[in-house]
């Protein structure tokens, strides 16, 4: 029983975290996303923990389903983010193209619908939220280390999201 409820709350944290957190522009966030600009410590740490939900998201899947044929595709999925700069660099090229995010997307729900590929459904969808924490590339080449973006929140929120 407590399989299922963390398979359903495995199954419902992609869509929550994108709710609460795409466009919220309290000062806490715009913390955090002026520090993602700032910092490529910062965007590693969206890549290993990336990395961490999708191993704990396969223990689940595996402990509900082990005969789940998603669950091949889905561990290749997890072998290949393994590297946080390689994971990095596919949540940027996800987020630089917005046609490729909504083809994306559309993956993850056909896949979601499918029931033998559900676990890659939720994997993908995992991906497309961490790809929700990497800046703009317009923001990102504007900034400097040393130089704040002397912007308010609203307008740095808006451009972080553009």
């Amino acid at each position: 029983m407590i399989r299922l409820i963390l398979y359903l709350v495995c199954a419902a944290l992609p869509l929550a975290l994108s709710c609460y957190i795409y466009k919220n522009s309290s000062p806490r966030f715009v913390r955090v996303w002026r520090r993602l600009v700032r910092s490529e410590n910062a965007r590693k740490l969206v890549g290993k923990v990336l990395t961490l939900y999708i191993a704990m998201l396969h223990i689940v899947l595996y402990a509900v389903s082990p005969k789940d044929m998603g669950l091949i595709a889905s561990t290749m999925i997890m072998l290949a983010l393994f590297s946080t700069n390689r994971s990095l660099r596919l949540l940027e090229w996800i987020r630089s193209d917005k046609r490729c995010f909504a083809a994306i997307g559309f993956i993850a729900i056909a896949c979601s619908f499918y029931g033998p590929l559900m676990s890659t459904g939720l994997t993908i969808a995992a991906i497309l939220v961490a790809s929700l924490f990497m800046p703009n590339p317009a923001l990102k080449e504007e900034q400097t280390d040393a130089q704040e973006l002397a912007v308010d929140d609203k307008t740095f929120t808006a451009q972080f999201f553009a």
